[in-house]
């Protein structure tokens, strides 16, 4: 800086405006025309700033170079939190007016460089001196017998000798109450006190170190973005409403009492870059203004207060940043119970004017906790806007303004600030306190809400609120203004009642919507979650459960039909609206109304595709798009396979991008496999065996993916090897129709039963995977009848463990049809395994033993016995079965009795299911044998 700088920038740094720039520090301590303005500005306001150390209590003095006759000495004043700048460190002398000879005073802080002591002081090895203050000094030490790096504040007997007597016990009282107040605290964003006490008369108490910035440093370069400082502030404010409630009130809250300490993982690139070339590494560090206090007694009776560990309740925050604030020097703190004493007297004002409340700004006395309220709106002003709510040339005329102005509105400062959180900063800063928030937990979820998006319950203030302050404020102005002036302001004020009225209309309308569609979003989930628990296949074998099951997704898909009858207004709800579109097209598909669920899923893809041009790069709603078009395959994968089969592949598509983009993403996997798993048993169904076969494998190759992650929970775990041993089965099934391919659909069904014997490890109870794998054991049995080498014992032994576990989850659930149903089909097995070992005795036995549980299952769960094909279909199998041992024994009547009611059961299931292949071929091989019995009879 090459001319002089106006006197406006001298007063700014004579009001210990920190914000001042290096360059102006160092121009003033070379130019001694400069020095001179800067010794007459002060000199003409010494009078005020006698009265303004008065009125605060407190003050930044320099100390002055004296001898110790104590275990260390100090050579010099130590460094102010300005700066090294002697000018500087003269310029504080003069503002508070506590030396005669100001210009002396400055010529011997040149003299003697600033302190820097090193050594030994109790239990402490004093490593750099890093804050002072008016009465006390900041060091960076180490704590010998707890080896760790502190913050260890002191205070000088010697200093407290130059006071009157008076003044010296205000400053013990406040190290006391400041020691006290913050050692009671116990949170995570209040620095941490770990001892206090007195060494060789010199009283000390340590803390937690928090190696980083304060807040007033990082704006001082630029004003902290939205976001940022919202998360910060909502940390600070809870930590002040845990104060609260122990009790405490801080009174000094304001940007240098915060601290920052940035975690080694977060990355805030342009911060880092703008601090790095004005921050050392421990310049700012714990730097606080420090008092003194008696020692007297301090620490045993700081021990005896112990601390009050209170739980705050857990707050969802979720955010990319990773700073931890900590709020400091608690040296105003007043207790609001008999826990500590107070050293303030009626009439004091105490704090720092630009931050403290209007009710503080008059009678340090009067505060309660809506004045911390206040200061933290004032500090969250400060970080959106770089500079105080009030801010002038003097303290008296800051305090002033304080109790009679209100602040200007941030964004005028700051455009770039959200509405929201300006709404937030001045509710806090209302000259009221019943006005501003009841507790600074309030203020701390509102920030919350702002970071979540969600609607914030502070209003900003209207026009005719601001008039009616500033005329409270200002009552003798008001009272004259007469005449035509009371004319205008009747005329104003109509219009005024006016505007009120049809804003209050606007804002009813504006509630009302976002209440509808925040009841549009909360129905959406608490239906969904009511389908998903009562949607499962668990439910589905259970009868008792069948109607209340199909009327609950009865009501639901009428719920859903309501809540999509028109769009929402706000955009943030459309992919709610577009998951709305698919749940009922997946209700239509779970209650078996094929024609109405493909309806639906088509109606869902088109409001996708709107949204997608909207919103091309929407992660979410290309998810759901490739979801409906899978859905909307697998629901046209019996009817109309080719169609199924393109949609399959559009979704297939999709979802392949999305797994290749994110391939860590968990869900996007298991969605693909799912689709490959369906798109393998369509290409089966049509007869495609060699894409069918890939199909199923690439299932499976991503299904041993999921389940080789190692961060795994058991139940995930056990859900991922179910789904693997579900595709390992339909793949089983597909070799087994392909020729020389026995051995392979054998290595398959093991690798299933494999897998679902690992699930029963993991899950023993659960009976979905008992059943899974007991169905499994029947397929292998009923493959193995067909290997000659053997296979048969084998099938046998496969059969006989299914009939065991079917038996036994039947008689735990005896009111699910399924698990007696395919108990009668895992004797069929058994029977043909014995008939085929030529156990025709035994063989007979199961045979008999399975019809008489279908019998069962016809009287008990008469639904299910004349709805299933299936059910008709084992019947015919195990009267087939009947009738060939018959025949073996020579018996041909009883043969053809049996065979005749076989092929009845068969054309049954066939009537129900005219296109399943496999029952068709069940019926032509009762046909044939009927032949052959008939042929026997005819001889």
């Amino acid at each position: 800086m090459s001319d002089c700088p106006p006197d406006q920038s001298l007063r700014m740094l004579l009001s210990g405006d920190e914000s001042q720039s290096d360059e102006l520090l160092d121009h003033i301590g070379e130019c001694e025309s400069c020095q001179n303005r800067l010794e007459r500005m002060a000199e003409a306001g010494t009078a005020d700033a006698d009265r303004v150390e008065t009125l605060l209590g407190e003050g930044d003095l320099a100390w002055p170079t004296l001898a110790s006759d104590g275990a260390f000495s100090f050579d010099a004043a130590p460094k102010s939190h300005s700066g090294d700048d002697p000018t500087l460190a003269q310029t504080q002398d003069h503002v508070l007016g506590k030396q005669a000879n100001a210009s002396a005073r400055g010529t011997a802080a040149k003299d003697k460089p600033p302190v820097n002591f090193v050594g030994e002081f109790g239990d402490y090895e004093l490593l750099k001196q890093i804050g002072s203050g008016g009465m006390g000094l900041v060091y960076k030490a180490r704590q010998k017998s707890a080896n760790r790096i502190v913050a260890l504040k002191l205070i000088r007997p010697d200093q407290l000798s130059m006071l009157t007597p008076e003044r010296a016990e205000i400053w013990k009282k406040r190290f006391r109450v400041e020691a006290q107040a913050a050692a009671r605290l116990d949170h995570d964003h209040v620095v941490t006190i770990y001892d206090v006490g007195e060494v060789d008369g010199t009283l000390y108490y340590s803390m937690q170190f928090i190696d980083g910035p304060s807040m007033a440093k990082v704006v001082q370069e630029s004003p902290i973005e939205n976001r940022r400082v919202a998360v910060l502030m909502s940390q600070v404010a809870f930590a002040i409403d845990h104060a609260h409630e122990n009790g405490i009130l801080h009174r000094d809250l304001k940007p240098q009492n915060i601290l920052l300490r940035e975690s080694r993982a977060a990355s805030f690139a342009s911060a880092i870059t703008l601090e790095s070339s004005h921050r050392t590494s421990d310049d700012h560090t714990n730097t606080k203004d420090s008092q003194s206090a008696d020692a007297t007694g301090v620490t045993k009776e700081l021990r005896g207060t112990g601390r009050v560990n209170t739980e705050r309740r857990s707050v969802d925050r979720t955010s990319d940043f990773a700073e931890r604030p900590y709020v400091a020097d608690f040296g105003l703190a007043k207790a609001t119970d008999d826990g500590i004493a107070s050293s303030t007297h009626t009439g004091e004002v105490m704090g720092s004017p630009s931050f403290m409340s209007p009710e503080q700004a008059q009678d340090a006395s009067r505060c309660t906790k809506s004045s911390d309220i206040y200061s933290l709106g004032a500090t969250l002003y400060y970080c959106l806007t770089g500079r105080p709510p009030f801010k002038s040339a003097s303290a008296i005329e800051t305090l002033r303004q304080v109790i009679d102005e209100e602040p200007v509105e941030p964004r005028e400062l700051n455009r770039a600030i959200d509405a929201d959180l300006q709404t937030i900063t001045l509710k806090a800063l209302s000259k009221e306190p019943s006005k501003r928030y009841a507790t600074a937990a309030d203020l701390a979820d509102d920030l919350d809400r702002y970071l979540r998006g969600e609607p914030i319950l502070a209003r900003p203030v209207s026009r005719v609120e601001r008039s009616i302050r500033w005329c409270r404020r200002n009552p003798v102005v008001a009272s004259m203004a007469g005449g035509i002036a009371l004319l205008l302001v009747l005329i104003a004020t109509i219009s005024l009642v006016s505007s009120i009225r049809l804003r209050q209309l606007v804002e009813r309308e504006r509630e009302a919507r976002e209440e509808a569609e925040e009841f549009f979003a909360v129905s959406l989930n608490v239906i969904h979650n009511m389908v998903t628990s009562y949607a499962s296949d668990s439910l589905e074998h259970v009868p008792q459960m069948q109607t209340a099951r199909r009327e609950l997704l009865n009501r639901a898909l009428s719920l859903y039909q309501q809540l999509s009858q028109s769009r929402p207004s706000n955009p943030q709800l459309w992919n709610q609206y577009a998951r709305t579109r698919y749940r009922i097209a997946l209700l239509h598909s779970l209650l078996g109304e094929s024609h109405e669920a493909e309806v639906a899923f088509r109606d869902s893809i088109e409001v996708l595709d709107s949204l997608l041009k909207e919103s091309p790069g929407d992660i979410e709603l290309k998810v759901q798009w490739a979801r409906a078009h899978t859905m909307l395959g697998e629901t046209l994968r019996v009817t109309d396979p080719d169609t199924a089969r393109v949609y399959f592949g559009r979704g297939l598509a999709l979802q392949t991008e999305l797994q290749e983009q994110f391939p860590r993403n968990t869900d996007y996997k298991l969605e693909r496999s799912q689709t490959l798993n369906n798109l393998g048993l369509l290409l089966t169904q049509t007869g495609d065996f060699s894409i069918a076969e890939e199909r199923f494998s690439s299932a499976i190759d991503l299904l041993k993916q999921l389940t080789d992650e190692p961060s795994l929970s058991n139940r995930m775990r056990a859900t991922f090897l179910a789904d693997l041993a579900r595709a390992q089965i339909n793949r089983g099934v597909l070799l087994r129709k392909v020729p020389g391919r026995t051995a392979n659909a054998r290595q398959s069904y093991e690798q299933a039963i494999e897998h679902l014997q690992r699930t029963l490890a993991l899950e023993p109870d659960n009976r979905d995977h008992q059943f899974r794998l007991a169905v499994a054991e029947v397929d292998l049995g009923n493959l193995l009848l067909t290997d000659a080498a053997g296979g048969k014992e084998k099938a046998l032994d496969s059969a006989q463990d299914a009939v065991e576990r079917l038996t036994t989850l039947s008689d735990q659930f005896p009111g699910i049809p399924i698990y007696l149903y395919e108990s009668a089909n895992a004797s069929n097995s058994v029977a043909g395994a014995l008939a085929m070992l030529g156990r025709n005795q035994g063989s007979m036995a199961e045979f008999q033993a399975a019809l008489e549980r279908l019998d069962q299952m016809a009287v008990k769960f008469p639904e299910f016995a004349n709805t299933e094909a299936r059910f008709d279909s084992l019947r015919g199998r195990l009267l087939g079965g009947i009738g060939f041992l018959h025949s073996r024994d020579g018996d041909w009547d009883a043969a053809k009795k049996s065979v005749d009611q076989a092929i009845e059961s068969q054309s049954a299931a066939l009537r129900r299911q005219p296109q399943n292949p496999e029952i068709q071929s069940f019926l032509d091989q009762h046909l044939a044998f009927q032949r052959s019995v008939l042929e026997r009879l005819d001889d």
